[in-house]
């Protein structure tokens, strides 16, 4: 029996007794989940790698982490927004 998940909406599985059946099986499952939300009046969910971001994030820290980045950001030159910016685009870029 395999089993399969849509990756980002992971509270929608199916099963089938080959790969094909079960991606069959999800397809369904997927169009019978839409259904109950069009009933229920819910906006149905969109997978986050299809939705729109704004570039804007709030994040919290360590009050001492915040303060050793605005520390290295002023010693930069440079704003704690742009630091942290290239901080996680060089972390992105790694991995």
């Amino acid at each position: 029996m395999d089993e399969h998940r849509l990756v980002e909406l992971p509270n929608v599985s199916a099963f089938g007794d080959t790969p094909e059946s079960a991606l069959d099986e999800l397809y369904l499952a997927w169009e019978g989940m839409k259904q109950c939300y069009r009933e229920d009046g819910e906006e149905i969910p969109i997978a986050p790698s299809r939705r729109e971001y704004s570039g804007q994030f709030n994040v919290r820290i360590d009050r001492r982490i915040h303060r050793k980045l605005a520390v290295e950001a002023a010693k930069a030159g440079i704003s704690l927004n742009a630091l942290v910016a290239q901080k996680l685009a060089r972390d992105y870029i790694k991995n």
